[in-house]
């Protein structure tokens, strides 16, 4: 009987070690991951300040390059969620597109330039193509 009860002990300490270790090994994965989106979080900051940086600095060739950059991903965040939700509407793809223009505009200006028109005048059914590459 003591016997047993011994075995049933060990076989109970050695799952108890090994849940530990596992918790142990759980808890530095999840630390792990919350630094990878901290991380993540500062880029995204980084990306977005970017052009207000240049602006500051006062380097116009690389607020305009920037700004442009800017520009052209959130045309082509607009783009996947068109396809995504929407099934690909272009007139959508239009309104969406001016609105863009008219947040965007005001920077351009503050630069004394004009916004590209390969980005102003861009095609929906060329971006949709692309994204499929």
């Amino acid at each position: 009987m003591i016997e047993n009860n011994l075995n049933i002990m060990i076989v109970i300490s050695i799952i108890s070690i090994i849940v530990c270790i596992f918790n142990i090994i759980l808890f530095f994965k999840v630390w792990r991951a919350c630094n990878d989106v901290h991380a993540l979080t500062l880029k995204k900051i980084d990306e977005v300040c970017s052009f207000e940086e240049w602006y500051l600095a006062g380097d116009d060739e690389q607020a305009y390059a920037a700004l442009n950059e800017s520009f052209a991903k959130q045309i082509m965040a607009i783009v996947g969620i068109i396809i995504r939700q929407y099934g690909g509407s272009e007139k959508l793809f239009k309104s969406e597109l001016n609105t863009l223009l008219e947040k965007y505009r005001p920077k351009y200006m503050l630069l004394g330039k004009n916004i590209p028109d390969r980005l102003a005048n861009v095609n929906f059914l060329d971006l949709r193509n692309i994204r499929r590459i």
